[in-house]
């Protein structure tokens, strides 16, 4: 096999320099290095060290024998193949061939170089074509793929706390070592005690070194889980902030496809259990230690007799606890999948418990997850009797083989084989090794259940980079300077199925389309109120103008840029959005009200980070102190810096009078007055503290006192009374002032507001005209909906 990987090398190192030889033209140097660029290819030839292998005409000979190369006349042999057109002989290749580095599987596809096209052709280079031969095999070797990750991934997760887990792994060898020396100290007091008188009055010194030794395993085994568990704490905190970082980061398809119990258990469960991983690892490899280095002493002191009772009952036991170790792992992972089910399952309920409610289905929730906990205790009941089993093999055989141990043994000191202090240490490194066996295995089961915890975390944290992780464009910028904030629809078509891919294996369905060519112009600080039956469309204008959804055709300007050229993040940070379903934090109502200043600077101070980044890594490939920074970097970082510096003085400046203002417009303080400190009260989970309007005017006064250029609202006054309403409305014209406002409603008060009124039917538009010409036409749709308004 050593000739088989010594052959290919060479063949491999003699073909890749025959090739770049042949391609110098496309050879560059640097740094002593000969460096070969072509389209997929990157090659590097280090020309300072020369190849030397002994039985060079040896390993030529075995190539060919052998049929690896593919389009190449078999008959020639390949010294010449290689070596021909550079007049080098087999004799001279020890000393011509150099060693270097080069990619060693091209892509499948090579592209043309003259007209970019891809054909199926392979690499010149590539003799071997070992793509298919040995590829897969080298991938498997490498990477260790474990339920979709590999090795390289749990090395990025480790890699920052390196230097404590190395010093944990050299605390972790001196303790294991130590240990096993332990038995070998107590051997040496109790054969003293059974031997000659005038030994006894060194064994004060044999007890002080086993003092000291045992103190020193304390100390080293101390270091260890407390550089451990450090470590595990900080990686969680790591992963954690990675992982809540990705979530919140995704688009808006992502939150459909993932239950909100799903994305919690990651963020708790999963992330304490892979954290778990590295003390698993040292306890497997101190397990391992212990039973290789004590099964190895036990076998070195045994006499002859004995080895032979040794090695069949630790062979069995390991073979036992293998074969068991493995239902074990099936089990546990059956039982989890059943848990996370039930947890799923209570999860949705709770959280949707007032449909539940109104619907009176406590008593059928309680009864399905009855079922699913039934399921879990089943599982469980399994897992149980395994568990017990494994313990149960476990102690069973250990004693049973310790008693085989030391019946035997006392055979063996009565007729002096072995004497006590032997067979004593005989006894500590079978238990050494017979405990370090079922440490191993616990050790393979629980790294297995961290691994698969792993694999869930990092499907999500490798998930690829979205519109949050981007840099803002020049056009963004150039957007928010803007004054021109007008809305166009240019023959916009939105289809749910286009958007929303659905798995290749599933038959495609008929597509959804939700909107049907919608063409509409609203300008610059004007308003307009868009008004249609349920299913019209009204909320898809409103998902495609905060870019939550993407128009399938057409498109969306507002004043002068494309959507598509507006970063998601800058849009948003000129909206004012009010939706249909009020929601409030958890905080104070104060809190509440300041949540959009503080979101905004965080933003911005995230967007300036992601610069600076970008100019420290061009600064490092540069080579330069400071970079040459072009106009649009520079025009974008110092608006990002003017921003922020405007947020704080707005926050500064959010006084308790200009709360008090903001009060007094959205009628909050009618029911807070009777509080002493009234804006320091809690809102409640969602709001829960306070009644529906009360609900809902803090949450219009979170989303409007910020100075927005464009205000899209959704059947803003939805859960307010008659009288209320006209309250409100009062203080949304006085927000809608200024600002470009596009307001969905079946409100006839809010009509007499705007400027505009469009007409949705089936997903097209109707009717779209300033508010007079359409009240004095108006279209049958809108003359059902006035009707319904009247009465």
């Amino acid at each position: 096999m050593l000739k088989k990987k010594r052959a290919i090398n060479l063949y491999v190192l003699l073909n890749a320099h025959s090739y770049l030889l042949s391609s110098a033209i496309n050879i560059n140097m640097h740094k002593h290095r000969a460096i070969h660029s072509s389209i997929n290819n990157l090659n590097f030839i280090n020309t300072t060290k020369p190849f030397y292998t002994k039985n060079t005409k040896k390993y030529i000979k075995y190539l060919n024998n052998v049929n690896l190369h593919k389009g190449v006349n078999s008959k020639r042999k390949v010294s010449q193949i290689f070596l021909s057109n550079h007049n080098v002989s087999i004799s001279q290749s020890e000393g011509n061939v150099r060693k270097f580095k080069f990619r060693m599987f091209s892509s499948k596809n090579e592209v043309d170089e003259k007209d970019g096209k891809t054909s199926e052709k392979s690499s010149n280079w590539n003799i071997l074509n070992i793509n298919k031969i040995f590829k897969d095999r080298f991938e498997t070797k490498m990477s260790k793929k474990l339920d979709g990750i590999s090795i390289k991934d749990i090395y990025a997760i480790l890699k920052k706390e390196k230097n404590y887990l190395i010093l944990a792994m050299v605390c972790l060898l001196v303790s294991s070592l130590g240990q096993m020396l332990f038995p070998m100290y107590i051997s040496k007091i109790i054969n003293m005690y059974g031997g000659k008188e005038e030994s006894l009055k060194y064994i004060m010194d044999e007890v002080y070194k086993t003092v000291f030794l045992i103190l020193g395993i304390s100390t080293f085994s101390f270091c260890r889980i407390y550089l451990i568990e450090t470590s595990i704490e900080k990686i969680t905190r790591r992963l954690r902030k990675s992982l809540f970082d990705k979530i919140l980061n995704q688009k808006f398809e992502f939150f459909d496809k993932h239950k909100t119990g799903e994305l919690i258990n990651r963020l708790s469960n999963d992330i304490e259990v892979s954290s778990k991983i590295l003390i698993n690892l040292s306890f497997g490899i101190r397990n391992l230690i212990a039973a290789l280095i004590g099964g190895a002493c036990a076998l070195h002191i045994s006499p002859t007799k004995l080895v032979n009772a040794f090695l069949f009952p630790v062979s069995s036991i390991l073979l036992i606890g293998t074969i068991y170790g493995k239902l074990v792992k099936k089990i546990s992972i059956y039982k989890q999948e059943k848990l996370s089910n039930s947890i799923d399952f209570a999860s949705e309920k709770i959280h949707n418990i007032s449909n539940v409610r109104f619907l009176n289905g406590e008593a059928f929730e309680k009864n399905m997850f009855r079922n699913y906990l039934n399921d879990v205790y089943k599982a469980g009941a399994k897992y149980s009797l395994t568990k017990s089993g494994n313990h149960f093999l476990f102690f069973s055989t250990i004693s049973l083989f310790l008693l085989h141990l030391i019946y035997y043994g006392n055979y063996l000191i009565a007729n002096k084989f072995i004497n006590s202090g032997d067979l004593f240490s005989l006894i500590m490194y079978s238990l050494f090794c017979g405990s370090g066996i079922h440490g191993i295995m616990n050790a393979i089961g629980e790294i297995q259940k961290c691994v698969g915890s792993c694999s869930k975390v990092l499907q999500i944290i490798n998930l690829p980079k979205n519109e949050f992780n981007e840099y803002w464009l020049a056009d963004s910028i150039n957007f928010l300077k803007s004054n021109n904030y007008a809305i166009k629809f240019n023959n916009v078509t939105f289809s749910y199925q286009k958007n929303d891919q659905v798995n290749e294996k599933v038959a495609p369905i008929e597509e959804n389309v939700v909107l049907k060519n919608v063409s509409f112009y609203l300008p610059h600080n004007k308003s307009v109120a868009i008004v249609g039956k349920s299913g019209s469309g009204k909320t898809t204008i409103l998902n495609l103008l905060t870019k939550k959804n993407m128009a399938t055709s057409g498109d969306i300007y507002i004043g002068d840029f494309s959507l598509n050229k507006i970063n998601a993040s800058a849009l948003r940070s000129i909206l004012g959005i009010v939706t249909q379903n009020p929601f409030l934090f958890n905080t104070t109502i104060r809190e509440n009200l300041l949540y959009p200043y503080k979101a905004h600077e965080a933003m911005l101070r995230e967007q300036i980070q992601l610069l600076e980044e970008k100019m420290t890594i061009a600064s490092q490939i540069n080579g330069e102190t400071n970079p040459n920074i072009n106009n649009d970097e520079k025009q974008i970082y110092s608006y990002l810096i003017k921003e922020v510096e405007k947020n704080k003085e707005e926050i500064q400046n959010m006084t308790k009078d200009k709360l008090e203002k903001i009060y007094n417009d959205f009628h909050i303080h009618d029911f807070l007055n009777n509080y002493s400190n009234y804006d320091q009260i809690d809102a409640g989970v969602n709001g829960s503290f306070l009644s529906g309007g009360q609900k809902q005017r803090i949450y219009l006064a979170q989303n409007l006192c910020k100075d927005n250029k464009i205000l899209i609202l959704d059947e803003p006054t939805s859960s307010l009374d008659k009288l209320s309403e006209q309250i409100i409305n009062e203080a949304l014209y006085k927000y809608m002032k200024g600002k470009t406002t596009v307001i969905f409603t079946h409100r006839l008060d809010l009509l007499n507001f705007v400027d505009y009124i469009g007409v949705l039917d089936d997903g097209n538009m109707i009717q779209f005209d300033l508010r007079n010409k359409v009240l004095q036409n108006p279209c049958n749709i809108l003359k059902q909906i006035l009707n319904q308004n009247k009465h």
